[in-house]
């Protein structure tokens, strides 16, 4: 195990219905790429007999963070006040115990244990109390530095984009948003991902192993120009390093996206699922950006968001 970290974590997950899915739908092997009905991909693609789980298929979980959990029911607060106590009363044990032996021997041994238990008991109780306090209050501090950036997010995007999408979901398109981040994070060529539709070099994300996102993010700006939409957005996330040493680190990457105005939310878009533009032939595009079948290039920037630049502030 290169990590490990004991923390009580609370888990928010947003889960996606889409009633219109049927059985009767193409989809993309992402072994082989064959086409083939859904129906038939759930006993194994017919065409190189790769048996998988379909993670595309509804309802499925569309975005996840984990928060903090202060809370504590009677058995953990039990459990933590007697971890502290005790250490509490052996230290004070300990610490007043060689004074003692000098000036009465072995009969100190029992009268130091004797008043050690409440003392150390108490003072152990309260060392408790100020620790808990500490990480509530830098836990409350770290939040609260990111509101001014996050605050009215939501609505302000709800605005914008319900203009010309209605069927704009925010816990949909923040899951999105974190997605298209990951893969930019850990592409090995970004040139060759069809999330990026950028110009400019993208940072070296190597040394981060693991990415989760930290359940908020804010709104820099958002236009619509030519018949896109563009959002300068700040996402928070945890992520763990590898490098001289295995550590966790909170970041901030500022991601620009945009997306076609002219194309409505579609929840059941999948990258693993694109149709060309030119020849209308469906292929896998985490794979490929270019058409196998007419070799035209492919834009995700018309199918839904696409990103434009990334950096890790």
């Amino acid at each position: 195990m290169l990590y490990d970290k004991e923390d009580t974590q609370r888990l928010f997950q947003t889960i996606t219905y889409m009633e219109q899915q049927r059985p009767e739908e193409t989809y993309c092997c992402p072994n082989c790429g064959g086409v083939s009905p859904i129906r038939a991909l759930l006993e194994g693609c017919p065409y190189c007999h790769t048996r998988f789980v379909m993670s595309d298929l509804f309802p499925k979980v569309t975005g996840y963070c984990f928060q903090h959990d202060f809370y504590m029911n009677k058995k953990e607060g039990r459990a933590k006040t007697r971890k502290w106590v005790l250490g509490g009363i052996l230290a004070t044990f300990l610490l007043a115990l060689p004074k003692s032996y000098m000036d009465m021997g072995l009969v100190a041994v029992p009268l130091c244990l004797l008043w050690s238990a409440p003392l150390g008991a108490f003072t152990g109780y309260i060392f408790m109390s100020f620790c808990m306090l500490f990480h509530l209050v830098g836990a409350a501090a770290g939040e609260v530095s990111r509101l001014p950036n996050v605050a009215g997010t939501k609505k302000k995007l709800d605005k914008l984009i319900k203009s010309f999408d209605p069927l704009f979901s925010y816990e949909h398109f923040s899951g999105r948003i974190v997605s298209l981040l990951k893969i930019m994070i850990f592409a090995q060529d970004v040139s060759n991902v069809p999330v990026y539709d950028g110009q400019g070099e993208i940072p070296d994300f190597s040394d981060i192993i693991e990415s989760v996102y930290g359940g908020s993010m804010g709104l820099n700006r958002g236009w619509v120009q030519d018949g896109y939409c563009y959002l300068d957005l700040d996402v928070y996330m945890s992520d763990i390093y590898d490098g001289r040493k295995i550590e966790r680190k909170n970041d901030m990457f500022r991601i620009l996206v945009c997306k076609n105005t002219g194309k409505q939310a579609d929840l059941g878009f999948s990258i693993k699922k694109v149709q060309c533009a030119g020849c209308g032939g469906s292929f896998d595009a985490t794979r490929q950006r270019i058409c196998p079948y007419c070799g035209r290039s492919y834009h995700m920037g018309e199918d839904d968001w696409v990103v434009l630049s990334v950096q890790k502030m």
